[in-house]
């Protein structure tokens, strides 16, 4: 769980849009359109395979693993991942279920940089870049984090 403390203004709470979500709808239709084609092409003659058969049920099963795999489990994964922006801190979560959370604090970052969807932060006492890949509306969160910057923290 994300815990802001209460004289933290929030200015960006980013998660996956819906658009990252599209791929894995797509692969759902078409793992559901395949799998159940094939239960269909099963049923069309009851003197093949009566409806009860193992390998129809073996169908079924992994018609459910390859749309747990394929599109639950990423789409959960993709709307965990959790970036805030606030007045004094950027808190950051990764995706997945076990993911850590992250907080770099505006008064270390020295410099922000975007290209595309990534965002690099030069840190103080880093002797690396940090990366904040694919991140949504990262514009948005590029210019609020050097607001962030430019601005001195109140306490």
């Amino acid at each position: 769980m994300i815990r802001i403390s209460p004289d933290e203004e929030i200015r960006a709470d980013i998660t996956a849009g819906f658009g990252a979500l599209l791929y894995p709808v797509l692969e759902l239709i078409v793992i559901t359109g395949v799998c159940w084609m094939a239960i269909g092409w099963m049923d069309r003659d009851q003197t093949f395979l009566d409806p009860g058969s193992l390998m129809r049920n073996g169908v079924v099963a992994l018609w459910f693993v390859l749309v747990l795999l394929r599109f639950v489990l990423p789409v959960v994964a993709a709307r965990r991942r959790r970036i805030i922006v606030t007045n004094q801190r950027i808190i950051a979560r990764d995706a997945g279920l076990g993911s850590r959370v992250d907080a770099i604090y505006l008064s270390s970052i020295r410099h922000v940089g975007r290209k595309r969807k990534d965002i690099t932060l030069s840190v103080a006492g880093l002797d690396h870049l940090v990366l904040l890949e694919s991140v949504p509306k990262a514009k948005l969160v590029a210019l609020r984090i050097e607001e962030g910057i430019t601005q001195p923290v109140v306490f």
